[in-house]
């Protein structure tokens, strides 16, 4: 728990913007084409949230807010993205039309939404919501519509990712106590505990054949990123590295896998974006 707890301290300071000499990147999410990436950071001073092609390169910022805009993902259609913003006062999720540049905001609550996933067909978008000091995963539609509550425990859950057939919503939950990966059908059935233990799995992303959950296990010394077979059980770490790292987004080919790598410099920590290349093994930074 103390690992985690680090983690989380971590994160709240970058959510902070502390080290404003040391710009950075968070949350890289991957186009359905594999040709873009998403990201946010705060190398203009605030956090907002911006896109490179998928060498890095041609960085364009996307939202220009002075509050935080952050924790970004893609909807299946190109021209559409989405994010997180306490604009409002609270955070809500918004998309933002590419094209048009329209911004609408489609929670709209009191209540704190972070991290959410579209739907393989773009139809819904499940998310995160704090209410009464505990996360719950819930999913809308597209518009903001229909709002349902998909799990209610005394545990957080959080950190939702849909299969790719459509049919059930991944998530990491502390029910247990410790971060583990549980999934859930849409209509509240058929719940699973995917891994256990006394360490932390985190999760990543999922192969789009629905086979492979890509992870950050804390099973090591330092947390590594790691693939688990579904089927068997199997977690393989992929990574044998002494940095800390967090999110592990595969690509939609397969073949490469995005993540935070974080760095302490002036004894604050910055995070930076790397790629583990699968068929090389062989990681290099992306963005920076």
């Amino acid at each position: 728990m103390k690992k985690i707890l680090l983690l989380f301290f971590i994160l709240v300071n970058a959510l902070n913007g502390i080290s404003q000499d040391n710009y950075d990147y968070h949350d890289p999410r991957w186009s359905a084409d594999g040709s873009l990436i998403l990201f946010y950071s705060n190398r203009d001073g605030n956090f907002n949230v911006y896109l490179s092609n998928a060498r890095g390169k041609d960085i364009q910022q996307i939202t220009s807010d002075s509050t935080y805009e952050g924790m970004p993902a893609w909807s299946p259609n190109k021209h559409l993205i989405s994010f997180a913003s306490n604009k409002n006062g609270n955070f809500d999720i918004y998309t933002f039309n590419l094209k048009t540049e329209e911004t609408i905001n489609l929670t709209n609550s009191e209540e704190f939404e972070g991290t959410h996933r579209w739907s393989p067909d773009g139809s819904k978008i499940a998310f995160e919501r704090k209410k009464n000091k505990t996360t719950d995963i819930y999913i809308m539609n597209n518009d903001g519509s229909n709002v349902m509550r998909l799990t209610d425990n005394t545990a957080n859950d959080f950190s939702p990712v849909w299969s790719p057939d459509g049919t059930y919503i991944y998530y990491q939950s502390s029910e247990s106590g410790t971060y583990q990966i549980h999934k859930i059908k849409l209509d509240g059935s058929n719940k699973a505990k995917l891994t256990s233990g006394d360490s932390h799995n985190l999760l990543g992303s999922i192969s789009k054949n629905g086979k492979d959950i890509f992870l950050i296990s804390y099973q090591t010394e330092k947390p590594q990123i790691c693939i688990l077979n579904e089927e068997t059980g199997n977690i393989t770490s992929l990574t044998n590295t002494v940095q800390n790292k967090i999110r592990a987004e595969i690509s939609p080919n397969g073949k490469t896998i995005l993540y935070n790598h974080i760095e302490m410099k002036d004894d604050k920590p910055v995070f930076k974006i790397y790629q583990l290349n699968l068929d090389s093994t062989s990681i290099n930074k992306l963005i920076e």
